[in-house]
């Protein structure tokens, strides 16, 4: 639940209450784009720690791993969530919609909607009954 309490103090997702509440986008997915959102979950990039290596100095590799890191943001940096939610329906089947019918009407329903869904999160835990010699 961590990273959901990152990305609603972001303005990323926002929680909603009641009874068929959880989380949604606060923003439309085309306006999330992918790189920010990794950059702001992710503690660290640093592919090596290099901090106490003896021949950091003398290291190229070092600056090759930055480069890569860049790069990597940097294909993210050309995506929104919208680019990767494209396939709706798709997505719909995976996520529990038991018929290919059903599918399609819940990507309507998603591409209709004015506020993207929400999907429930549930806190609940559950917890093992203690034997009589614990």
């Amino acid at each position: 639940m961590k990273v959901v309490n990152d990305l609603s103090r972001a303005g990323y997702v926002e929680s909603v209450r009641g009874r068929f509440g959880g989380i949604r986008l606060a923003r439309p997915a085309e306006s999330l784009n992918i790189g920010d959102v990794i950059r702001h979950t992710e503690e660290g990039f640093d592919l090596v720690d290099c901090s106490k290596c003896v021949i950091a100095p003398a290291c190229g590799l070092t600056k090759v791993l930055c480069e890569a890191v860049a790069a990597f943001l940097q294909v993210l940096d050309r995506y929104t969530l919208a680019d990767l939610i494209g396939r709706r329906a798709a997505l719909a089947g995976i996520f529990s919609l038991s018929s290919a019918n059903a599918s399609v009407k819940a990507s309507e329903q998603i591409a209709a909607s004015p506020r993207p869904e929400v999907h429930s999160v549930s806190a609940r835990t559950t917890r093992r009954k203690k034997t009589p010699a614990e």
